[in-house]
């Protein structure tokens, strides 16, 4: 799939070319939630086309506190495609708007033996109260990102403690963002938000919105590459600059879906010989940082120069210029700040194209950026 362009949500400035994995959204009705195979409501009143969504049109649905006479939860639970996996992240993310209430709760009831959840403030744009996690169950991660006409998209991202339905849920707190999980009160006026595009999706991090109307929904791999006819990408030497801005949902945190996030590779159009510029996993062992790797032949085995200065962070923006040079058998990169550099063994002995976002094929190292500048700038080092 060719990439697209990526407009920030506020300011309308565009980033650069989007690069993304192939992922799902395992919701079969991410807009329609009177839908009962996807949304069972309880505590609430549901009225779809009540205001105006995120992408223009009539279709945002109103949440409102039920009139009722006992105290109770006033909650909506999606019913996900596909099962989750134990010990692997599942990411869900919806977009809400304040209305007459200011707070939504997202939870994962199903999958854990107490809800994980996190209290989202519409009006302010922040986090509240939110359930303790760790790098193996729980909760990995939790963010808000600003939309324009006071829209947010609220996602949480889960590490399932069973295999089963994680019930992503979201709640209404009678505004209180330090409430527990899943609330229950009567409330004395009832009160309501906005919500629109819903997506659950084996991840990291949330991903750019697949809408679905029925079942669920696969978006192909973004990629850009040039083709193995250009004459600047050469096997004795290149010198490529190349800037990275991270979304606000950082999917390169486990080794779940990839253990590397490419943002260039030079390769020969074949499994094998390539040099590659790629971002480490954050939340794992080891190594950390951004890797300037060499694999001179077939065995897949990289040389590695590492960067640790360079980490995925959400909402940054990272350059950097990096060399290779096969009569030197050297590689080097400069982040702006310092030189780094190593000597190789060896150096691929036939080079034809630029990837940008993507690994060499055979392996799944699929950026997880979105890239704004990826430009060969020379057959020789300096």
């Amino acid at each position: 799939m060719s990439p697209l362009l990526i407009i920030t949500p506020l300011s309308g400035e565009c980033l650069g070319l989007r690069v993304e994995r192939s992922t799902w959204n395992r919701l079969a009705w991410s807009q329609d939630f009177t839908k009962t195979a996807t949304w069972a409501a309880s505590g609430v009143v549901l009225t779809p086309a009540a205001a105006v969504a995120p992408d223009g049109n009539l279709t945002a649905t109103k949440m409102i506190e039920a009139t009722d006479t006992a105290a109770a939860v006033r909650k909506l639970a999606a019913t996900t495609t596909a099962e989750g996996t134990k010990s692997n992240p599942f990411a869900f993310s919806i977009f809400a708007k304040a209305n007459t209430a200011n707070v939504l709760q997202l939870s994962a009831v199903g999958a854990f033996p107490e809800p994980t959840f996190v209290n989202f403030d519409l009006k302010n744009g922040r986090l509240g109260k939110t359930s303790t996690g760790s790098t193996s169950r729980g909760l990995l991660q939790a963010s808000i990102e600003p939309f324009r006409n006071g829209w947010y998209r609220c996602s949480i991202v889960i590490i399932p403690y069973s295999a089963t339905n994680p019930e992503f849920t979201l709640a209404l707190t009678e505004s209180d963002s330090s409430a527990e999980a899943m609330p229950s009160y009567l409330p004395a006026t009832p009160k309501s938000v906005f919500i629109w595009g819903a997506q659950a999706e084996f991840s990291d991090g949330t991903s750019s919105y697949i809408p679905t109307n029925g079942a669920e929904l696969q978006r192909a791999s973004d990629t850009c590459t040039t083709p193995t006819v250009a004459t600047f990408v050469k096997a004795d030497a290149g010198t490529v600059l190349v800037s990275v801005a991270f979304p606000h949902s950082v999917m390169a945190l486990t080794e779940t879906y990839g253990s590397l996030s490419c943002a260039a590779v030079i390769d020969n159009s074949v499994v094998g010989p390539h040099v590659r510029f790629a971002y480490r996993n954050a939340n794992v062992d080891g190594n950390y940082g951004a890797v300037l790797g060499v694999v001179p032949d077939a065995t897949g085995k990289a040389q590695n120069l590492e960067i640790p200065s360079m980490a995925p962070v959400p909402d940054s923006e990272q350059s950097c210029i990096f060399s290779f040079d096969a009569t030197e058998l050297k590689t080097k990169l400069f982040d702006g700040y310092n030189w780094y550099e190593r000597s190789l063994t060896a150096a691929p002995p036939a080079l034809n194209r630029l990837c940008i976002g993507r690994g060499v094929p055979g392996f799944q190292q699929l950026s997880e950026g979105v890239y704004q500048k990826n430009s060969l700038l020379a057959n020789r080092p300096d």
